[in-house]
């Protein structure tokens, strides 16, 4: 709403087109925009000289969705833009038989000229309920007969015309004004004044301030106030300024006078007369601080925070102790954010007792950064508050401290529960993780085990280049709980930077800090670390050979898989990479053949077993009708390591293959068969084979099976 309130002042100021503003004159529900739309409009149109077709039946449309009741400053720019455009104009419109008749109808009214009340009148009949509704107010309006004049009224006319001359522009013609004041009869000022004040014309409201600012009516601050209240800020300087004079000069009369508005306005009443009066208004918000409605108190609260007046700082003080109103007492621990060093710091303590988790909160995040030892005590008390709300605003001011009161943040964390400490980590780690880090590393060789443990913890939160250095030289501190946590932190920072350390924590006496080395290598994307992992497969305790299993299965990447088939070329760690090589499953197939290709004869079977547990025989025997004779290849390999009665069928077959390598692979395992049922299928490949290759093949194959035949 403030948003599109300062569009319409910006758009007023270029100036735009009268139409593009005027829908807002009846948008209630933004009701800043609306104020701003009906105070523009009326001098948009005037300095417009007037306007077009289409900026009058977007008029007409918003003055018709104008409900009644309307209020003043409806009323008063309804009834400008009514002058400005003209009875005859208006009445022109009222032929319309939509919605512009009635925004017609209701700027005659609002017109108010017998013409326009005359024209309106006439339509009393009109079929629809809301037209005949405004006429009937036309008619009714001119049928009024005029009041009589009362015997007092050439007084009343002398009122109004010294009115007029004291809110006028001539120094000389105010100056005689107020001579001519001192001798008029208070009382017919007054009750000049009054009605002036209530009625419906703006302008001679604006007369009687002015009359009241120059014979300090203090009897008229009531009527001055309530009418303020229904203006928009622009309309309200000369009751700002008749409310000021009065409080300067007649203070101590004015203390009743928030007492006559009604309870929801008199926090309004309270931000106007600081507005208008400043410290002038103290003795009158002094009283306004035991008014039964809490609204107003925070309202003066509110008021005098920032302003430096010593009365505020009692005035907040009182309240925090005695106040009943949880919302009172937060307002007054707000003011005195502003009171000295001491002072504030004894009644933030005192709110830091409060029953209220509202007032401990705004406490705790209004003690002073920079408090120093002073502020130590409530803040660290704040952390352990039974409230959450009240825990974490303390843990937001832990971490905002200045950098002279780190030594403090380090006590907060190190005094604090592990649910407490972890809201100020998380802050600071959000916010600040280059302190976070600071702060560790500057404890990370404190002579205390607790305060090193902490320190490493912190290490992991902070994330930092710096962080890691201090990591890992924590892994080489003399107790195993600090090298322990060392390792499980640089997990968490999985910097490449931290592999040496860790290969080297793998030989750490303490099984449980190998166990955590192994863990953060294996989150670590760096290709060192696979070896070291193989490596932890031989650890002589068994839980960490089977964290560093656990750590390889669960990356199941080929450079695992190729590396875990190396191992089986080594009796030791055979059994282990077997069973790590069946777990990842289908991702290590093609891996395992990579490595059959280049294997020794006595691993061949090791993968062969390892192929068929992982993939099955009819895998391979079904690529060896793949189009791609690489896959044709592959099978074969495969098959051969796997063995079985099946195995001499399926080369047989693929000595008719046609791809040449493919024919050769098929001879040469043939001759390794042994099966003398592959003697007459390789004598005809070796006399009808084109390929020269090939045809040696058969004949090698041919010798191996000859001696067995």
């Amino acid at each position: 709403d403030e948003v599109r309130a300062a569009a319409v002042r910006l758009a007023a100021a270029r100036p735009v087109p009268p139409a593009e503003i005027a829908p807002l004159i009846a948008a209630r529900r933004s009701p800043l925009a609306q104020a701003a739309a009906l105070a523009a409009l009326p001098p948009l149109v005037r300095d417009a000289g007037g306007v077009d077709d289409d900026a009058l039946d977007a008029l007409l449309r918003s003055a018709a969705d104008l409900l009644p009741p309307l209020s003043e400053d409806e009323r008063t720019a309804l009834a400008e833009l009514g002058r400005l455009l003209g009875p005859r104009r208006l009445t022109e419109a009222l032929a319309h038989d939509d919605a512009r008749r009635l925004g017609a109808l209701r700027l005659l009214v609002a017109e108010g000229s017998p013409e326009a009340l005359a024209a309106a009148a006439a339509l009393h009949d009109d079929p629809d309920e809301a037209v005949r509704a405004v006429a009937a107010t036309a008619r009714d309006r001119l049928a009024e007969p005029e009041p009589p004049r009362s015997p007092a009224v050439g007084a009343r006319d002398l009122v109004e015309t010294v009115a007029a001359e004291l809110a006028g522009p001539d120094a000389a013609a105010r100056q005689r004004a107020r001579e001519r004041l001192r001798a008029l009869d208070r009382a017919a000022v007054v009750e000049w004044a009054r009605e002036a004040l209530r009625g419906d014309d703006l302008h001679r409201a604006g007369l009687a301030a002015a009359l009241a600012e120059a014979a300090d009516l203090v009897e008229v601050a009531h009527d001055l106030i309530e009418r303020a209240l229904g203006l928009q800020a622009e309309s309200r300087q000369p009751f700002l300024r008749a409310l000021q004079a009065l409080a300067s000069a007649r203070s101590g009369e004015l203390e009743g006078v928030l007492g006559r508005l009604a309870p929801e306005r008199r926090p309004e009443a309270v931000r106007l007369l600081w507005e208008a009066a400043g410290p002038s208004a103290m003795p009158l918000l002094r009283s306004a601080l035991v008014d039964p409605t809490p609204a107003v108190r925070i309202a003066v609260l509110e008021v005098l925070r920032g302003t430096g007046e010593p009365a505020a700082v009692e005035a907040a003080t009182t309240a925090l102790g005695a106040d009943s109103a949880p919302a009172v007492r937060e307002a007054a621990v707000r003011l005195l954010a502003d009171a000295p060093l001491a002072r504030r710091i004894e009644c933030l303590e005192r709110a830091l007792l409060d029953p209220d988790p509202g007032v401990r909160a705004a406490a705790v995040e209004l003690l002073p950064a920079g408090g120093g030892r002073e502020a130590a005590g409530p803040l660290l008390r704040a952390l352990s508050d039974p409230d959450q709300a009240v825990r974490r605003a303390a843990a937001r001011h832990v971490a905002s401290l200045p950098d002279e009161d780190l030594p403090l943040v380090w006590s907060a964390l190190l005094t604090a529960s592990p649910e407490h400490r972890e809201q100020v980590v998380a802050v600071l780690e959000r916010t600040a993780p280059d302190r976070l880090a600071r702060l560790a590393i500057e404890r990370v060789a404190a002579p205390e085990p607790e305060q090193r443990l902490l320190a490493v913890g912190l290490l992991a939160r902070a994330g930092t280049p710096e962080a890691v250095g201090a990591a890992i030289q924590a892994l080489q501190d003399v107790r195993s709980e600090v090298r322990r946590a060392a390792a499980a932190a640089l997990a968490s920072l999985r910097s490449p930077e931290a592999v040496p350390a860790l290969g080297r924590s793998l030989g750490d006496p303490d099984p449980e800090v190998r166990r955590e080395a192994v863990r953060a290598l294996g989150v670590i994307d760096d290709e060192a670390v696979l070896g070291l992992l193989v490596t932890a497969l031989k650890d002589p305790d068994p839980e960490v050979r089977r964290t560093a299993s656990e750590v390889l299965t669960e990356w199941s990447s080929p450079a695992v898989a190729k590396r875990l088939a190396e191992v089986l070329e080594h009796p030791e760690l055979r059994g282990q990479a077997r069973e790590l090589l069946v777990k990842m499953g289908p991702s290590a197939v093609e891996l395992l053949v990579d490595v059959l290709l280049q294997a020794s004869p006595a691993v061949r079977p090791e993968i062969g077993d390892l192929l068929e547990r992982i993939a099955g025989r009819e895998r391979f025997v079904e690529r060896l009708s793949s189009l791609d004779p690489d896959q044709r290849l592959r099978a074969l390999q495969a098959l051969a390591a796997i063995g079985g009665a099946d195995l001499v069928p399926a080369l047989l077959r693929a000595l008719s293959d046609p791809d040449e390598r493919v024919r050769i692979l098929a001879a040469d395992l043939l001759g390794e068969t042994g099966d003398a049922s592959a003697l007459e299928p390789l004598r005809r490949t070796f006399l009808s084979d084109p390929v020269p290759e090939v045809v040696r093949a058969a004949e090698r194959a041919l010798a191996r099976l000859r001696p067995r035949g």
